[in-house]
């Protein structure tokens, strides 16, 4: 429909063309009749003549470019894409389990590990977008391959995938109520205790320690690590089994009954090793990218620099209290 209307609007200007010229051309005035109004009227034909056509131009030759620059929205061209300009071809989607503060704070999604993950990616074009699910989820989650990685996984969780040199090392102890004047120096001390511990602490933690669950009858793993100081704090659990930073959090920033008194000192037991972290990944090429990341931080003094925004803790501590 357009090409006929063009075709004949065309066809129609052309003879509107002659038709005006004939007419208006200076040549059929005599020198007599050639006044400033005539002049004037001409003028103003031409310069109707010359936008009508203009419009009917721009119809039927440029309304397409036209229609397509201002409609198109914001999908990216090819040349963007294969370049990178387009932000969403960079996103990429990462595991990570929640409430962990202060290494991962869902409720805020930031957290010293969320915060270092992101500013190592950041470094090589990459945005990071958090999954955060329940620690006995995650490895599930990422075996489905619908996500990118994973991040604070142990060498024991065996995952497919390129496994990124270690970037954060957990601290995990055994705490008690240090009223209780618990000796506790190794693994084995434990037995004969109600001991309460975070979920996948019997798998990602050292073999003694897996088989000590496995045979201690009265041995818990609880997926909230509130509910580990609350059953503590209460006399009913012995010790505590988690991270050092984390459950210092908890103490100090944890919703509790009324009832439950978080001023009591707890002792600090270091019978475990410090857990060395990874982020596995998919993607063997993101995997060397976040590495590079990591490595750039360190050296510029920015790892250090996002520990100590956060206070986290060193390992040489005796006791917690929620003065501390």
């Amino acid at each position: 429909m357009k090409d006929i209307f063009c075709l004949f609007g065309f066809s129609d200007f052309r003879n509107s063309f002659s038709s005006f010229s004939s007419f208006s051309s200076f040549s059929n005035f005599s020198p007599g009749d050639r006044k400033a109004g005539d002049y004037r009227k001409t003028g103003k034909g031409w310069i109707a003549l010359f936008l009508l056509w203009g419009g009917l131009f721009s119809f039927c030759s440029g309304w397409d470019g036209l229609y397509s620059s201002a409609f198109a929205g914001d999908d990216p061209t090819p040349e963007q894409a294969s370049t990178g300009d387009n932000l969403s071809a960079r996103e990429i989607t990462l595991l990570m389990v929640s409430a962990t503060p202060p290494y991962i704070d869902e409720a805020q999604s930031r957290g010293v590990e969320l915060d270092l993950v992101r500013e190592a990616l950041a470094l090589e074009g990459y945005r990071v977008i958090p999954r955060f699910v329940p620690s006995k989820r995650r490895n599930v989650e990422y075996s489905s391959g619908r996500y990118d990685g994973a991040l604070t996984v142990s060498l024991n969780d065996q995952l497919e995938g390129c496994y990124s040199d270690s970037y954060i090392t957990y601290q995990n102890v055994a705490l008690s109520l240090r009223a209780r004047k618990f000796s506790i120096r190794k693994i084995a001390d434990l037995e004969g205790k109600r001991v309460v511990a975070f979920q996948t602490a019997s798998v990602i933690l050292e073999p003694e320690f897996t088989s000590f669950a496995k045979k201690n009858s009265q041995y818990r793993e609880i997926a909230k690590r509130r509910d580990l100081l609350t059953l503590l704090f209460r006399d009913h659990a012995d010790v505590v089994v988690g991270e050092l930073n984390i459950l210092n959090w908890l103490i100090k920033n944890g919703e509790y009954p009324d009832l439950v008194d978080v001023t009591q000192p707890l002792a600090v037991h270091r019978v475990f090793r410090p857990s060395v972290k990874y982020a596995v990944f998919t993607d063997p090429v993101l995997c060397q990218a976040f590495n590079r990341g990591i490595a750039v931080l360190h050296r510029s003094g920015g790892y250090d620099k996002t520990f100590r925004t956060y206070g986290i803790l060193g390992y040489d501590l005796d006791v917690l209290t929620n003065g501390g």
